[in-house]
């Protein structure tokens, strides 16, 4: 990996932060719509995806509501999906 970069692979779930062993630093993370919707239904992962530096979305569109929810964390969002 670049910069001797840490990989943390996730478990495949609808709200891949909601685990203990998390890594307390994430400079980097790469979600579907589905999941960024589950992540911010629960206060303690949506408090995770805050200290999240980037954010990747992509898999498929994201809705007016979903789109308003990501701008107000004030992080890094890039959506990549129909590029």
């Amino acid at each position: 990996l670049v910069n001797e970069a840490k990989l943390f692979i996730a478990p495949l779930k609808a709200n891949p932060l909601d685990i203990e062993n998390l890594p307390e630093k994430i400079k980097l993370a790469a979600f579907v719509p589905y999941q960024m919707e589950a992540i911010l239904e629960n206060q303690t992962t949506k408090n995770k995806l805050k200290q999240i530096e980037n954010i990747l979305i992509g898999g498929s569109s994201i809705s007016y509501a979903l789109e308003k929810k990501i701008s107000a964390l004030h992080s890094s969002s890039y959506m990549s999906f129909g590029m």
